[in-house]
């Protein structure tokens, strides 16, 4: 009778003695009966409920800390007020959903500098809200989204042409429904005539999208970002540490020289320069993992067979052996893009206007692209009004063998005749989230020839990257 009574309270002090102490401080019990034996495989049972139980809380305390960060995030854009067209704020939406924004898009034809997002104002002409794109560190000027009489709507350099129905875009059609979303095509004032544009859109966006979108516009990610070491990310045939100038050819001459971006008051990610003759680049991180996967996802659906210019008079095919690798254009109307883009513009000082659409290339078992130049050679292409003055090459997935950049002539390496080998010079690997940028021309914008470079053939794996050129203006310099 004595055991029967002693057991229950027993038992439960031993069970409090676990939950509060984290059981006993030496050994495992030792149980000299088989009532002991039972009552201590019932204690380990429950001491093992005690601590999964435990663990499901903290992991529950962990998804409530993230929802209400998410939640931060959210109250913080909707809270984000839209700067008037007189630089007063305008009234916060009434909830987070409110369509407030536009964003525009194209294919560069006419204005190119009407791309962008546009907020709404407190203006209203014809019935219909005002839409505004500030100017920024790359928009040059403010535009303009407005509506005529009929109906349709135009994008304006400003409010008062906006007012008089003067445009630099107008839609073809009438709105029927209040949004410039649902007119298409559009067309775009080239020299004396209107041209209709049919890679033109408007994209209607909610106001936590519009004040994410402009709340993250241009930074840098610092996550996992480190500056690279020598051999890991890079191979040279060089001493990276000591690296040749020519303090002659490659200093600022005059006022209108571009700087380079070390020289360049702004926030920079780490990287490391491989090169002064020519002036390379490489980025440890420069792109987040989700934008990387985000561009990857958007591209594959569209990759066609990868081509080359002829030269000027040339008959010769655009499908050559000397690239053999797929690609597609994609423009700021990705938001992941976007982001970059702006990133890249920051950086290095170049306007909106002045960059090529972002190429997304994809690379697969033994597809290479022979060692060659970006720019546009007059002597081969004729004169040029622009010209390319910087490449930045980014490395959207890990490549495990081959697909590296290579630059034959980096450190004012000499001339060569081998465009296929790889085995001399630079070579950047391939990593996530890393980029490789380097400069077509010099300061003062002459074609430099030691920027020649290619992309080794994929041994193992497949290799995703994206190119984005920089023009400068050498009309004057031909």
């Amino acid at each position: 009778p004595f055991k029967l009574m002693a057991f229950p309270f027993v038992s439960l002090v031993m069970i409090m003695y676990i939950f509060f102490s984290g059981g006993p401080a030496e050994g495992p019990v030792v149980a000299h009966t088989a009532d002991d034996k039972k009552t201590i495989e019932e204690l380990d049972m429950v001491r093992k409920e005690l601590q999964d139980s435990k663990k499901a809380m903290e992991e529950m305390q962990r998804k409530i800390e993230a929802l209400e960060n998410v939640r931060e995030v959210a109250k913080k854009a909707a809270d984000i007020t839209v700067q008037r067209a007189d630089g007063q704020d305008e009234e916060k939406g009434e909830s987070p959903d409110d369509e407030t924004c536009y964003y525009v898009t194209g294919n560069g034809v006419g204005d190119r500098l009407s791309m962008g997002m546009y907020m709404k104002t407190k203006e209203v002409i014809n019935n219909n809200p005002v839409y505004k794109r500030n100017k920024g560190a790359w928009t040059r000027d403010e535009r303009w989204l407005c509506t005529l009489q009929d109906g349709r709507w135009i994008l304006s350099d400003s409010l008062t042409n906006c007012k008089a129905g003067q445009a630099t875009w107008v839609s073809r059609s009438a709105s029927t429904d209040g949004h410039p979303t649902s007119v298409e095509p559009w067309s775009t004032l080239v020299g004396d005539g209107w041209v209709e544009v049919k890679d033109f859109h408007v994209y209607q966006k909610t106001r936590v999208q519009c004040a994410l979108s402009k709340e993250l516009h241009g930074k840098i990610p610092h996550t996992g970002a480190s500056k690279p070491v020598s051999h890991v990310n890079f191979e040279a045939d060089y001493d990276v540490n000591d690296l040749k100038t020519d303090p002659e050819r490659y200093s600022y001459k005059s006022a209108k020289d571009f700087r380079y971006m070390e020289d360049r008051d702004v926030e920079k990610p780490p990287y490391t320069v491989l090169s002064n003759i020519p002036k390379i680049y490489f980025f440890d991180r420069l792109l987040t993992d989700d934008e990387c996967d985000a561009i990857i996802h958007v591209a594959e659906h569209k990759i066609t067979r990868s081509g080359v210019v002829p030269h000027k008079g040339s008959n010769a095919s655009i499908i050559q052996d000397v690239r053999t690798s797929s690609h597609t254009w994609l423009s700021e109307e990705v938001p992941e893009v976007n982001n970059v883009m702006n990133r890249i513009l920051s950086l290095f000082g170049f306007e909106v206007a002045d960059h090529e659409a972002l190429q997304v290339l994809r690379y697969e078992h033994n597809q290479k692209y022979d060692a060659h130049h970006d720019y546009f050679d007059p002597t081969f292409y004729g004169k040029q009004v622009s010209n390319r003055a910087l490449t930045c090459f980014l490395y959207l997935n890990t490549v495990e063998e081959g697909g590296e950049t290579w630059f034959p002539r980096a450190n004012g390496g000499p001339a060569t005749g081998d465009f296929k080998s790889c085995n001399i010079g630079l070579r950047t690997k391939p990593v996530k989230g890393s980029a490789a940028c380097f400069y077509d021309m010099r300061p003062d914008y002459t074609l430099d020839e030691y920027s020649l470079h290619g992309g080794c053939p994929v041994i193992k794996g497949t290799k995703w990257g994206g190119t984005l050129w920089m023009h400068v203006n050498v009309a004057d310099d031909s």
